[in-house]
């Protein structure tokens, strides 16, 4: 059996025609809706990076200033021209290195996309 529908033409305008103003409406909503949820979340995305931008620069000034403390702390200690004992190096290292890896797994967290 076989079915002569003709040229798509002709097809396109009895499929058009059947469309009534109430289903191209409805399409036209549909599509406002799919664009704005997609700036909304576009939007969502920005503010979260620049929450996270804010984050990583405050976290690194904070590591600025700790290591600045601690070079300053040796300088000091330096100056007057004693030898540093081995506990004061092994806790300037133990602290140093406890900030270093806390930072950074915060850090690691706080980027990671999911």
């Amino acid at each position: 059996m076989s079915l002569n529908i003709g040229n798509k033409a002709s097809n396109n305008k009895i499929m058009q025609s059947a469309l009534t103003d109430k289903d191209i409406s409805f399409a036209q909503d549909v599509r406002r809706s799919n664009l704005a949820a997609r700036n909304a979340e576009t939007e969502d995305r920005r503010s979260r990076t620049r929450i996270k931008e804010t984050v990583v620069k405050n976290i690194i000034r904070f590591i600025w200033v700790w290591f600045l403390f601690i070079l300053s702390g040796v300088i000091i200690y330096c100056a007057e021209q004693k030898a540093i004992p081995k506990e004061v190096v092994l806790g300037l290292l133990g602290s140093s290195t406890t900030v270093l890896g806390f930072t950074g797994f915060i850090l690691r967290g706080l980027i990671r996309d999911k």
